[in-house]
């Protein structure tokens, strides 16, 4: 089969007379027609050339996946007991005793240290041989009243005697609530001879020694005893960014 050339020249041949001058007839036209291949629009050869020529795109594919429900993150944090306390004296003296350790555990209420305070015992004793004394006094005052009374009334004495008497009397009683005071305010200190246990924890130092002397005063002005933490709870301070 022969080529048929494409474009306007080819078709004014093709739809043109014959060699004889007659026209062709309308089948052969047709048949001619669809012979002659469909003529590309200008610039179409060159974009399918370059289609051809140039490369597939590349697509990255990335499947999708669920996540982790928990992730692990370590952070720096610091641990501290809940309750600390550091123990020191009531009462000046020297060491007898002391029953724990570091590292002991204790419970609330133990007895931890026995200080001897021989200064405090001889206050003490001697303000209960004052209480004695003052009580005696205020039952004489008191007798002596009453019988000023009783004979007032013969007009065995007088009036301003009696007045006197009775003024005894008050007086006698309030040295009495005052030695009274006086030998509470002893026997609540020698108490303190004995230093027990704050809470239930345990000892994390000690700073004493059988013979040691102790004072009372505060954390400036006096050597403390011991130091413990309540460890059954800790506090856990963490840094997050």
């Amino acid at each position: 089969m022969n080529e048929v050339p494409c474009g306007p020249v080819a078709w004014r041949r093709c739809s043109g007379r014959f060699g004889n001058g007659r026209r062709a007839a309308p089948g052969v036209a047709l048949a001619l027609a669809l012979a002659v291949p469909p003529c590309p629009a200008p610039g179409d050869g060159a974009q399918a050339a370059a289609t051809e020529a140039g490369e597939r795109p590349r697509v990255s594919v990335v499947e999708t996946r669920r996540g982790k429900d928990s992730a692990q993150l370590t952070l720096p944090a610091t641990i501290q007991a809940v309750q600390e306390a550091t123990i020191h004296a009531r009462i000046s003296g020297y060491v007898r005793r002391w029953t724990a350790d570091i590292g002991d555990r204790v419970s609330r209420g133990q007895l931890l240290v026995e200080i001897d305070t021989p200064e405090l015992e001889r206050e003490l004793e001697q303000a209960r041989a004052q209480l004695a004394q003052v009580r005696t006094q205020l039952d004489l005052a008191r007798s002596t009243a009453v019988r000023y009374r009783a004979l007032v009334g013969e007009d065995a004495v007088s009036q301003q005697e009696v007045d006197e008497k009775n003024a005894s009397v008050a007086a006698r009683e309030a040295d009495l609530a005052a030695a009274t005071a006086r030998m509470r305010q002893l026997e609540s200190m020698n108490g303190f001879q004995r230093v027990h246990a704050p809470f239930s924890g345990a000892i994390t130092a000690r700073n004493l020694e059988v013979g040691s002397l102790v004072s009372a005063g505060s954390l400036s002005t006096a050597p403390w005893l011991y130091r413990m933490v309540q460890d059954d709870v800790m506090r856990v301070q963490v840094s997050v960014p």
